[in-house]
């Protein structure tokens, strides 16, 4: 009863933690270049009543993005209107939910020590916090992926065949929210099969509904842009992957330098918590640690082998190293009487209240793209023209393009020059700063 209480105390923390830095101030920053285009593709869904395909300016855009997660956010601002705070709500939600879901199933697969301790660390992680505050659907997907494992690990572990079902509408989702990179989870369960020698799962029918719903889930929005649309849809949305592995666009450690860079204060842990891991891997194979060690290993390596390298694809990863850091914060701290742990704790709670009192996140952590594009966008919508131009030179002319859309409710157009606007709103890049000027029709 008082192991009960302490994790239901503890749950509470957890959640209303994750309440202060998620939800505090969404609408005191503007939202950044992806998070304007995939609200401006919902706001369009809305406006048009149209939820199959995407369309910005009210021009067909095909995108290498399914929709699930543009439809939460067309929901979110049919409800609350289109703005700041209803775009980034549903991340800021999803974030909620994955620390509560840390906590929960990961106390009961490995200790409430570590189940708490996973989740406060997956909290206070950098890129965690700053996806969750963003309109992206990073936080959903990484979500759904780590729902799936611990779903397979229910229907493997102990028996709930169930978990095999879940796993599959889990991995559905995933392929609707990220592309076809979802089905990872299956790809990794294979490998992480292969290493423990135990095959009983592919005698398991569910295990095989679970892959059906999965291609039920997923196939019919695909089928229906590949019938309606052809090679406008193939071409960028399956393109991107050959792309991600033919083209160079960063160099070879970028991941790693990103996770060295923000992995801070964790990173000594998670050094410690996957050595040991390693070290007694043939002894734990069949722990729930084991089977996240095979998806850091996998996934990374995978992500690893593309030529693109964008920190929001490994967001995923910081699931299973908020684990693998508790682990290795137990085995330090449990010699030291947790001071460590009450230190980490004493410090999330300061910084929450600071956080309440004062706008950090927002000025800190929350894109500041928009900053000084902000008085722009304020004379723009007390404008009579409903066109703004912008040139197709200038190396910000996709971030304004997709702010004067979302912000404004104008109709953007790119031109190769200013030569081609008879009269109208011309934004442009001048010293790295947004000028405005209004362009008179020229008389003869």
């Amino acid at each position: 009863m008082k192991i009960l209480l302490k994790k239901e105390i503890l749950l509470i923390f957890v959640i209303i933690t994750s309440c202060c830095l998620l939800i505090n101030r969404l609408d005191k920053s503007y939202l950044y270049l992806d998070d304007c285009c995939f609200s401006q593709i919902a706001k369009e869904m809305v406006k048009n009543n149209n939820y199959m395909f995407y369309t910005i300016g009210s021009e067909l855009f095909f995108d290498n993005k399914p929709p699930l997660f543009i439809w939460l956010l067309a929901l979110s601002g049919k409800i609350f209107g289109f703005h700041n705070f209803s775009m980034r709500l549903p991340s800021a939600i999803f974030g909620i939910l994955s620390v509560v879901t840390m906590f929960v199933f990961v106390s009961k697969f490995l200790g409430l020590s570590v189940g708490f301790l996973s989740s406060f660390i997956l909290l206070f992680t950098q890129q965690f916090l700053y996806y969750s505050r963003s309109a992206t659907m990073e936080i959903l997907y990484s979500l759904l992926l780590f729902l799936a494992f611990v779903s397979f690990w229910y229907g493997y572990k102990y028996g709930y065949r169930i978990g095999f079902i879940l796993l599959g509408i889990f991995v559905g989702l995933a392929v609707m929210t990220r592309n076809i990179v979802g089905f990872i989870p299956y790809f990794i369960i294979f490998i992480y099969v292969l290493i423990i020698k135990d095959f009983s799962i592919f005698k398991k029918v569910e295990f095989y509904i679970g892959i059906l719903l999965s291609l039920l889930i997923s196939l019919p929005w695909h089928m229906y842009m590949v019938l309606n649309f052809g090679e406008k849809f193939v071409d960028p949305y399956f393109g991107v992957v050959l792309r991600y592995f033919l083209k160079e666009k960063k160099i070879w450690y970028e991941y790693i330098r990103k996770i060295l860079e923000n992995y801070w204060p964790w990173l000594p842990f998670l050094i410690v918590g996957i050595f040991n891991k390693i070290k007694n891997f043939k002894a734990e194979k069949q722990t729930f640690g084991s089977l996240m060690l095979i998806y850091v290993i996998v996934f990374f390596f995978i992500y690893q082998l593309a030529k693109y390298k964008f920190p929001q694809h490994i967001v995923p990863l910081y699931y299973p190293f908020a684990i693998f850091s508790a682990q290795g914060l137990v085995k330090i701290d449990s010699q030291k009487k947790f001071i460590f742990s009450k230190i980490f704790v004493a410090l999330g709670i300061l910084y929450c209240v600071l956080c309440i009192i004062f706008p950090i996140l927002p000025n800190t952590l929350d894109s500041q793209e928009y900053k000084n594009l902000i008085p722009i966008f304020n004379k723009l919508k007390t404008v009579k023209e409903e066109t703004v131009y912008i040139l197709e030179s200038d190396t910000n002319r996709w971030s304004y393009f997709n702010g004067i859309m979302f912000y404004t409710d104008k109709k953007v157009k790119v031109v190769p020059s200013k030569d081609r606007i008879n009269e109208g709103w011309l934004l442009v890049t001048e010293n790295g700063k947004p000028r405005l000027f209004k362009i008179y029709e020229q008389s003869n």
